[in-house]
């Protein structure tokens, strides 16, 4: 199981490496508009949310090495592509990175996280989705971090070819490293029950269950409507607020990545939010005060408090959408290609309704679009929330 966890920690660093050096080489270099941005963000979510999809499909049917070395090797190609791309100061090409970014990775984790639970073991799931999602959010916060200093330091076009070297050894260790593909695909057995530690109300796979993973699903796929939208504006906020330095801008904008980690952390060892709706509601309305809060700082301090709350609601939200998805669908790669998928209309569907919003470079017609989108959402997932609570009977009957 570990080189699978070392896999996803080398895979999240060269990804959040490229997609913040894309982000901020367009703004402080290319002095691209935030309109521009968000249609890169958002092309780059339609993509993932195709190659999400069939990838999850793809893994059930051909395993997770197959599929997850393929998508490796193929990512050393784009960092290669995107590399040049930035030394011709190209972007066109630098446009067309993030999409094909997205086509490559989108088969990639549903092969890791459906390997992460179906491999060999004694750890119980709920563990092996902790350790997932931490090391997730640690080398996340390292790679958004360091970007801009190694930039600034060894340049631009050096952070796509480390990202290159990097996606190299993730196909290393995939190909010779990982588990046995017939390890790696035997159905989770006495290691994976699907335990009745949720809450005591009624089975796993009762109808309020679920309408659960489907609440889940929606406020994670709206958890990455915002930070899809967020992310292209992080460029913008640090030069409004006088932030000249790549090193410095993209350590101040990767403090949401530093609170996700503590959000996962409190997600770790305290296990009551498990099949309880109201812990999905109550991060959605924080993450939506912080990610609409964030477009508006007036002030680092006031940039840094949004980063902390929007950073804690997306880890709270990506924990119940993982942990169902794994715990409900019993590992399966295709619940895992659901999950991503979602998270990738939640790419394309934000920046893409807010990029419209006003003019190119607007910031307050674009903050309420978001804060509408986000309205509209949360109001769906009230009504489904209802609807869930009134189950609640029934399954005490099916119990």
């Amino acid at each position: 199981m570990l080189p699978w966890y070392i896999a996803q920690g080398l895979t999240v660093f060269m990804i959040s490496l490229a997609s913040n050096a894309v982000y901020f080489f367009a703004g402080y270099v290319l002095h691209q508009s935030v309109q521009v941005r968000l249609g890169m963000s958002a092309s780059a979510g339609l993509v993932y949310c195709v190659a999400a999809l069939f990838g999850g499909r793809l893994v059930d049917r051909f395993g997770q090495r197959h599929v997850g070395s393929i998508a490796a090797f193929a990512c050393l190609l784009v960092f290669i592509f995107g590399s040049a791309a930035v030394f011709f100061q190209s972007m066109p090409a630098l446009f067309l990175f993030l999409p094909l970014l997205n086509l490559c990775v989108g088969p990639l984790w549903p092969a890791v996280e459906s390997a992460i639970t179906r491999c060999p073991g004694t750890m119980r799931l709920s563990l092996r989705m902790t350790l997932y999602n931490l090391n997730w959010s640690i080398m996340g916060f390292i790679a958004a971090c360091i970007a801009g200093a190694m930039a600034q330091w060894l340049s631009w076009p050096v952070v796509f070819l480390v990202a290159a070297a990097i996606s190299l050894l993730v196909w290393i260790i995939l190909r010779m490293i990982s588990s046995p593909q017939s390890a790696v695909n035997s159905p989770p057995a006495a290691a994976l029950p699907r335990q009745r530690e949720e809450d005591g109300r009624g089975r796993v796979n009762s109808i309020r269950a679920q309408k659960l993973l489907h609440i889940a699903w929606l406020s994670n796929m709206l958890a990455f409507v915002a930070a899809n939208t967020v992310t292209p504006f992080m460029p913008s906020i640090t030069l409004a607020l006088g932030v000249k330095s790549y090193a410095l801008a993209t350590a101040l904008a990767s403090i949401a990545s530093l609170a996700c980690v503590g959000g996962f952390l409190v997600m770790t060892f305290w296990t009551g939010w498990h099949y309880r709706i109201r812990w999905t509601m109550i991060p959605f309305a924080v993450l939506a005060v912080g990610a609409v809060s964030m477009l508006f700082s007036q002030s680092i301090m006031m940039f840094i408090c949004s980063q902390i709350l929007y950073g804690f609601a997306v880890a709270m939200l990506y924990s119940g959408s993982i942990y169902y998805s794994m715990h409900l669908g019993a590992g399966s790669a295709a619940k895992a290609g659901i999950h991503e998928a979602l998270i990738g209309v939640g790419a394309a569907l934000g920046p893409g309704l807010v990029a419209g919003a006003g003019a190119p470079n607007a910031v307050a017609p674009k903050g309420l679009a978001l804060l509408v989108v986000l309205c509209i959402g949360g109001g769906v997932m009230s009504y489904w929330t209802w609807q869930t609570c009134n189950l609640r009977a029934t399954d005490h009957r099916l119990s």
